[in-house]
């Protein structure tokens, strides 16, 4: 007995009294096999060994698959492992594949092992080998198919050509029975019904048969037509029964719907070879391409022929033979009916580029089962994604919210990260939301109405103002745009416009006072003519010399706002031309106080001047830096108190040369003291227009320090005063 087998049995079966022998008997005339809950063989016995023609070694831990002829559908074995995973068991004949590739029959018994918890652990499998009933089944069953089937089949002796046997099909079309065939040749049966076919006839006959009767050929089959005009196959074949004498049998097969179906496949070949996807067709036994379509070929660069050399192995340096075979199995068992995958396929030049596989188990009842395999390539879908990340993450720095919503529905597909800031929105979040979710008072059937113009195709964009829910001044921008696959959607573009919308608030004042300040002495030199026009004989000189003294001044006040104006978008667009030169700061500062002390006896003010180093010389011009000082000094007087004083100080910072100049003035409030340099900024418009000035002076100063490499800036606290500091590089450094 063996040993083995009865320990291993024992450990999966209770077995009662006297069980050994039962055993015994079983091991000597049964195939017996235990399988594990996934189907992976455990234990078999020699029977098993012996019949399959694989060692015990090779046997153990692989799947039943490993013997599958491919002559069962999936469905079949889908069925037994339904039966036999629900604890009943099942019985049926299925034929198995050699080691050799020869097949077999076993009538075969599955009886699910059950564990502690009713649920099967193992299965045991008890077969008897049922080759030999199988055939006897399959030779009486071939007697009947010849003779019932369609075809005409007819079988003669070689030397005379009288006729042994012919078909039910055959002797219909000539109106015999089998008592009629005594005697009769194969040629007489042209002159029978109106049946002819020039094969029949002796000489020609002969001749075919040569080539078989000589040894040359087992076997000659050639396209006809029969009297009706169908296709028919001829196929002539020298048989030897055992123990029996040769004879010809002549098969007149109609393969109309062959030749329909091998047009058909030519079609399908075509379409195949049109498709943008690659097809390949492999048979899991052996793992060999027999077809590619074109696109197959011309993706990786082999011939049509290279790849029926070949196999999926060939192509997918990621995929071994285990894996592969692991993948087909699952199919073949039934246990999936597609399996889709990515992987890599490496071409002839040896480059490698992602694809998805998708794989489906075919059958077909001559070759039997075979692979389909659809590829689509990732290439371009990976640099999509790419792409598409890299967009997303461009459209996510972006300041201005992104809305990408469907114009029905008005579901969001897409909001950037600004817009789902706003929300408090993830992504998960706003992939369903609407735009009504946005605002409660959001009006669907005017927002429908006002978006119906792009979707139609009348309007490209449209562009309004609104507000937020928080009541912030926003301009939204909306554009309907149709994208393959995904149909018309509308993109929204949401700029906060509070900055622009101040800034234009700021550029409305400023052009209000530069309108009052230009009016101003334009006005007072229209009255000073006017008076003159009015006497010009009647006035005395001292009148006359007052009123021309007046009209000078207004011009002089004109031309100098007119100077800044021109000096402001000459700054701006880099069109004043800076004359660098030396310059000692002590001796220009000097100077500066000199010019300006005129201005200053005007608002009763003194500037003191103050230095802490005796050498300071910088790069400048001194023109522009002249006029620098002068604004700085002017409104450090005009926003003095009468009496008061200005210090002009320079001093040394680190490696910069510093001129600071401080009033005692009314001071600047913290919350302006950034945007007094600004172009259309002024901190107090109607203070500004009580002291006079365009209120460029400081956005003036700025932009001339910027260019000569250095920098302004102000400290200031209200009812204290202002200091203004200009920052310039040391010439001697």
């Amino acid at each position: 007995m063996n040993t083995r087998l009865t320990s291993e049995l024992q450990s999966s079966i209770s077995l009662h009294a006297g069980a050994g022998e039962i055993l015994g008997a079983l091991d000597r005339h049964a195939i017996i096999s235990i399988t594990d809950r996934a189907g992976r063989i455990v234990f078999c016995n020699e029977k098993f060994v012996e019949i399959s023609g694989y060692s015990r070694d090779v046997l153990i831990g692989k799947n039943h698959n490993l013997l599958n002829s491919g002559l069962h559908r999936p469905e079949f074995f889908k069925e037994m492992w339904a039966t036999i995973a629900a604890g009943r068991n099942w019985e049926g004949d299925i034929r198995n594949r050699r080691k050799d590739g020869s097949h077999y029959w076993v009538r075969s018994t599955i009886a699910p092992l059950l564990g502690d918890d009713g649920r099967p652990e193992k299965y045991l499998s008890i077969r008897t080998d049922v080759t030999s009933i199988k055939k006897a089944e399959i030779a009486y069953q071939s007697i009947l198919s010849v003779d019932n089937i369609g075809n005409r089949v007819f079988v003669v002796w070689p030397e005379t050509l009288e006729l042994i046997f012919l078909n039910k099909t055959a002797l219909s079309d000539f109106g015999l029975d089998t008592n009629d065939l005594a005697g009769l040749k194969l040629s007489d049966l042209n002159r029978l019904g109106d049946y002819h076919h020039a094969v029949f006839e002796e000489e020609a006959f002969r001749k075919i048969i040569l080539q078989l009767l000589n040894g040359a050929q087992t076997k000659v089959t050639y396209e006809d037509t029969d009297k009706d005009g169908h296709p028919i196959e001829v196929r002539i074949e020298l048989v030897t029964p055992e123990n029996d004498r040769p004879r010809l049998v002549i098969v007149f097969r109609d393969i109309s719907e062959r030749k329909a179906a091998e047009r058909a496949i030519l079609r399908f070949k075509a379409t195949l070879n049109k498709s943008r996807n690659e097809v390949y067709m492999f048979r899991p036994d052996n793992l060999r391409f027999f077809y590619v379509n074109e696109e197959a070929t011309a993706s990786l660069g082999y011939s049509n022929e290279e790849l029926l050399e070949m196999g999926p192995l060939d192509i997918k340096p990621e995929l071994d033979r285990e894996s592969c075979l692991e993948i087909v199995d699952t199919l073949l068992s039934g246990q999936q009916s597609t399996a889709v995958f990515e992987t890599v396929h490496r071409s002839k030049d040896g480059q490698e580029r992602p694809v998805e596989v998708m794989l489906q188990l075919m059958q077909d009842d001559e070759i039997g089962p075979f692979c389909v395999a659809i590829v689509r390539d990732l290439t371009e879908k990976r640099a999509g994604e790419a792409e598409n990340r890299w967009l997303r993450s461009m459209l996510d720095l972006m300041l201005a919210e992104i809305y990408v919503y469907d114009p029905v529905d008005l579901r969001f597909h897409y909001i950037n990260y600004a817009g789902q800031k706003r929300f408090g929105w993830s992504e998960s979040d706003y992939t369903v939301r609407t735009m009504a979710d946005g605002s409660p008072q959001f009006d669907k059937e005017r927002h429908l109405k006002r978006i119906s113009a792009l979707v139609e195709g009348a309007q490209a964009s449209h562009v309004f103002e609104t507000k937020d829910p928080d009541g912030r001044p926003i301009e939204v921008t909306e554009q309907a745009f149709f994208v393959d696959g995904f149909g018309t959607k509308i993109v929204a573009i949401v700029r906060d416009i509070t900055e622009r919308k101040v800034a234009e608030k700021r550029k409305d004042e400023f052009v209000s006072t530069v309108s009052h300040e230009l009016r101003t002495p334009l006005t007072s030199i229209a009255a000073v003519l006017d008076l003159l026009r009015a006497s010009p004989a009647g006035l005395d000189p001292a009148k006359h010399n007052r009123l021309l003294a007046i009209a000078g001044k207004n011009c002089d006040l004109l031309l100098n706002q007119i100077n800044d104006i021109l000096d402001s978008v000459g700054l701006e667009t880099g069109q004043i031309e800076f004359g660098l030169e030396k310059i000692d700061l002590n001796s220009f500062l000097v100077e500066a106080v000199e010019i300006n002390e005129r201005f200053g006896d005007q608002y009763e003010v003194r500037f003191n001047r103050a230095s802490d180093i005796s050498q300071a010389y910088v790069m400048a011009d001194s023109r522009r830096l002249m006029q620098v000082m002068a604004n700085l000094m002017s409104n450090a007087a005009k926003f003095s108190k009468s009496g008061g004083e200005v210090e002009v100080r320079l001093f040394r910072e680190q490696d910069d040369l510093c001129i600071s100049v401080t009033d005692k003035g009314c001071g600047i409030a913290l919350d302006d003291q950034q945007r007094v340099f600004g172009r259309f900024t002024q901190v107090d418009s109607s203070d500004t227009r009580a002291k006079g000035g365009t209120g460029l002076g400081l956005s003036i100063s700025k932009s001339i320090v910027e260019k000569l490499g250095g920098s302004i800036g102000l400290t200031s606290e209200i009812g204290k005063g202002t200091t203004v500091k200009i920052k310039l590089p040391d010439a001697a450094t």
